[in-house]
Formats: C-alpha cells, structure tokens, sequence
C-alpha cells in the first residue's frame, strides 16, 4: 500500500517522511509529488504536513512493476493516518537510535503491518527545506555518481 524513504533534514532534531500509495520506485524515481510528515525526534509529536498530488502509482502484477493513475479521492487524501504515522515514527526512531546516526529508512506496509527495507547512514543532508519543497527526489543528473536514486530496482515489494 505503501512506500517511502525517510531523509534527515538540516535540523537533526526533526525527520522527514515522504510516502505516497504503491511502491517506493514512484518516489524514487520523481513520478510522483509525495506527501511529507516532519515529525520531531523528541517527543514524536508532528511539526507539519504536506499533501502532495500524487497523480500516480506503481503497481506490481506478476513481477512486473507498471505507472498508473490515482483516483482524485486518493490524490487529496493523506497516505499515511495518525496511527500509522505514530507507529512508523516510533520505529523509525528505534531504528536510529539503535545505529547511533541518522539513518536513511526505506519501508513499506502491506495493509496490516510495516516492513523494513532496508537502513543506511545519511551519507548527504539537505541545507535548506525548500531544496527538496517539490517533494520530488532529485533527478540523476543533480546527485552524486553513487546516489541511490541513479540506482533503478526490478525487484519491489507488493503488498
């Protein structure tokens, strides 16, 4: 149902999560404006929110992963609910504490639960909120050689 990345922004003493319906590679890949939560680390409680269009989604059928139109009632609502953003928090932050350092969560959920994808150390923090107001990753040519977002995945997961 779900998939996201979680970015450390400038100020380490808040998170973001950026999440849109279906899977991850819409987000990845700046097919799709995400919705962003920032939530404060100390207490959890959420700064703000952002809905963004998300005119998209990939799906997954048979292995294969194909781009296909949101319906205007999905677009306008948030991905994620208070409840799930709660538990999502609560884990991302059990993550990174765990590790010591921000850390760069992909996760998905399934309708039932949340999956850990995979964590990594934020290697490159955004100087300025409105870098990133788009809520679109970066494209190829604006990040480094080695950025994820080079990096286009077969494998996906399905809820």
């Amino acid at each position: 149902m779900l998939a996201l990345r979680l970015d450390d922004i400038s100020d380490s003493d808040e998170m973001v999560i950026s999440a849109a319906w279906g899977l991850g590679e819409a987000v990845v890949a700046g097919h799709v404006q995400a919705d962003e939560f920032v939530v404060a680390k100390r207490d959890e409680a959420m700064q703000s929110t952002t809905i963004g269009d998300k005119h998209h989604r990939v799906l997954s059928e048979a292995g294969i992963s194909r781009l296909v139109e949101t319906d205007a009632r999905e677009r306008a609502a948030p991905s994620l609910g208070a409840v799930q953003l709660a538990e999502l928090a609560a884990l991302l932050l059990r993550i990174e504490r765990h590790y010591g350092a921000p850390q760069d969560i992909e996760w998905c959920h399934d309708g039932g639960r949340f999956w850990i994808v995979q964590a990594r150390p934020v290697t490159m923090r955004r100087r300025a909120r409105s870098a990133t107001s788009s809520g679109r990753a970066p494209t190829p040519a604006k990040c480094c050689p080695t950025c994820p977002h080079r990096r286009r995945s077969r494998r996906s997961v399905t809820s």
